[in-house]
């Protein structure tokens, strides 16, 4: 790294008191450049080596940083992790974050700058220019701050009453699995700012292990993650749960959307994504799946009896093994008990992807279910076609044979 030279840097005026900056770099060579460099051009620089040290000075000190120059890749603690925990204190707002990346690659930069970042430094840089970048990024963030419009005042109700109060939204709790921790805590952050309770996992096993111990409503999943990929891991996850996943990919070819969406998965998002298309998906994955509300962990009338969280389904007391896919569809049918419900209203909350398979497809599947419910005879499967309408679970009947070819 080049001497620092800082004839073309920005200073302070003459008699102004020196601008606090926190600068925290696990590397002591970064540190002791960056710190010449950058109290030559007129800041009070306080350096730390990790990410606690740098909480500690945040929430310790009796003056107030005007920035802090942060380092992505540290030990313990990882930048993203600082911001993060910046965010919950409240503290990201008040004092700007500038990162210290080796990456180069602009959707990484994007990321960083999605996490509330004022802007990006990839190393290795030119110490002399390392004032003017930082000014610069500051410079830019006033003025966007400037030009936010004021918070609207809360409207005043109504005399007679006709405001309507705005209806709750659930809150949903998310598990996020990426190896990356930048696209990690990207969407984390999309996610927690949408008012959902997000966990982490980075890599497969530790994500079927959350997946099990905190049963959340929707799963985020990489495909690309080391060990265990996204596709042995979804494997799994069908294996246990029927909770809506969301893959995430950069690959972007039909034939890799279809493996994905065949393989079970509910939604596919190809990186890199924009955060509102995120938030859009996840918002619509929930919805069809009925993510934030209290579901019934078991059924039981006087033919079924299921165990939603084992998994386990008897019908008249004979145990019935199921796929996946086939325990989907009965119990998006026990959900709705009498109600008819036709075969793009059940593309769209079982297979969730209405363009994904054919109608058709609908009827194969009833049909094994009806085998699997009753062997002998699976016309009596309490599982009703409704003609030209489409298809009703009728709590607790056992239904007179039908001729064959009624599906």
């Amino acid at each position: 790294m080049p001497a620092p030279d800082t004839t073309n840097a920005f200073h302070s005026e003459p008699g102004a008191p020196a601008r606090r900056l926190l600068l925290v770099d696990d590397a002591p060579e970064i540190r002791e450049v960056a710190c010449l460099t950058l109290e030559q051009a007129g800041w009070d620089v306080h350096p730390v080596s990790d990410g606690p040290a740098a909480l500690d000075a945040l929430s310790c000190s009796r003056e107030p940083f005007e920035a802090v120059v942060l380092d992505v890749v540290m030990p313990d603690m990882d930048g993203p992790h600082v911001l993060g925990r910046m965010r919950e204190a409240g503290l990201s707002e008040q004092v700007p974050v500038v990162f210290l990346t080796a990456t180069t690659r602009r959707a990484d930069h994007h990321c960083l700058l999605a996490l509330g970042a004022a802007g990006v430094i990839a190393k290795p840089f030119d110490p002399r220019a390392l004032p003017r970048m930082l000014e610069l990024m500051l410079a830019e963030r006033r003025s966007e701050q400037e030009r936010r419009p004021p918070a609207a005042a809360p409207a005043r109700a109504s005399r007679r009453g006709r405001r309507r109060s705005c209806r709750p939204v659930s809150r949903a709790r998310i598990l996020v699995a990426d190896d990356d921790a930048l696209t990690r805590e990207l969407v984390a952050t999309v996610l927690a700012g949408a008012g959902n309770e997000v966990l982490q996992a980075t890599d497969g096993p530790s994500a079927l292990r959350e997946l099990y111990s905190s049963r959340p409503d929707l799963l985020v999943l990489d495909v690309e993650m080391p060990g265990m990929d996204g596709w042995a891991t979804l494997e799994r996850v069908r294996d246990l749960s029927d909770v809506p996943v969301l893959m995430l990919t950069a690959r972007a070819s039909e034939f890799e959307r279809v493996r994905g969406l065949r393989a079970g998965a509910d939604d596919y998002l190809v990186k890199p994504f924009g955060n509102q298309e995120l938030a859009a998906r996840v918002h619509a994955l929930l919805r069809r799946g009925g993510g934030g509300t209290t579901r019934p962990e078991k059924y039981e009338d006087a033919l079924m009896c299921v165990d939603f969280a084992q998994r386990s389904v008897s019908c008249e007391g004979r145990e019935v093994a199921l796929t996946p896919l086939e325990f989907a569809l009965l119990r998006t049918l026990l959900e709705h008990p009498n109600q008819v419900l036709n075969r793009e209203q059940l593309l769209e909350l079982v297979w969730g992807d209405e363009y994904a398979v054919s109608p058709a497809e609908v009827k194969v599947y009833i049909g094994y279910l009806r085998r699997k419910l009753d062997p002998e005879l699976p016309s009596r499967a309490p599982i009703e076609t409704v003609r030209g309408f489409g298809y009703r679970y009728r709590s607790g009947a056992r239904r007179p044979a039908q001729r064959a070819g009624a599906a």
